[in-house]
């Protein structure tokens, strides 16, 4: 079964998402765009990169597993909190990359964050998540904390 679930996001604070510099890079920061159709016709616009929100999603949705493990009296160690919230462990790359069909099951119908967002190379996800594209073209603004606050 596909489900489809669009939605509008409102900024309440700036948001700052930047690309990492690639070595030798001399220009501006490196925001995340894409080319949209406006008003005047082909625009570029900054994005929210599908990675960006995948990733606070599955921060999110592991918090609350973890919050109700905690109410039920158990806790994570810290692989199954890596599991959950990047998926993958301390020695993932150590570990074999196949995994048997009855051990993906079972990671599955006993991990409800790894289930939806998978985890390395032997467990896909369920998600789909795209790129937040702004309504009208965006520019990007330089902002800075002051110090202090």
């Amino acid at each position: 079964m596909d489900i489809l679930l669009e939605g509008w996001m409102t900024a309440v604070d700036p948001i700052s998402i930047t690309a990492p510099a690639p070595e030798g890079w001399r220009g501006d920061k490196l925001y995340q765009k894409r080319t949209i159709l406006g008003d005047a016709g082909e625009v570029e616009t900054l994005v929210i990169p599908a990675t960006t929100l995948r990733g606070k999603m599955r921060r999110a949705t592991a918090d609350v597993v973890a919050k109700a493990a905690r109410e039920q009296g158990s806790t994570w160690s810290l692989d199954a909190f890596y599991f959950n919230v990047i998926g993958q462990t301390r020695s993932s790359e150590e570990e074999q990359e196949y995994v048997p069909l009855d051990e993906i099951a079972r990671q599955r119908e006993t991990n409800p964050v790894v289930s939806l967002y998978g985890a390395g190379l032997g467990l896909a996800s369920k998600l789909m998540v795209s790129d937040a594209v702004p309504e009208d073209p965006t520019e990007g603004q330089e902002t800075r904390a002051r110090r202090g606050s």
